[in-house]
């Protein structure tokens, strides 16, 4: 603590930092190993096909990636909204544009460029 100023000294520790992770690795390992990584990694994987399949029909849209090429993360399109309710998600970029172009109209017709 040597030649840190009074105001160093007072707020060097960050008292909310949680060391509870830390703490965890162990028991993390362990789990893994009892576990096994394969059915860690399969689960996962899994977990990200459902997820992918349930939030495309939700939304009415489509994966953005096969299931063979999905690890951990769902790949959804995400649904985009626009003026008009029958715009096909296919019709996504234009529609974006549109409402882009318009929104840029406005600022430079109320002088905010």
């Amino acid at each position: 603590m040597e030649g840190l100023s009074d105001f160093e000294l007072r707020f060097q520790y960050t008292g909310t930092r949680d060391y509870t992770p830390l703490a965890a690795i162990s028991a993390a390992m362990d789990f893994r190993d009892i576990i096994g990584e394969e059915a860690i990694v399969q689960y996962n994987h899994s977990m990200a096909v459902w997820a992918n399949k349930h939030l495309s029909e939700l939304w009415g849209t489509q994966a953005l990636v096969a299931d063979e090429a999905t690890a951990a993360m769902a790949h959804v399109m995400l649904p985009v909204r626009c003026a008009h309710p029958h715009t096909l998600p296919s019709h996504a970029r234009e529609c974006t544009a549109r409402r882009v172009r318009r929104r840029f109209a406005q600022k430079k017709t109320l002088g905010l460029n």
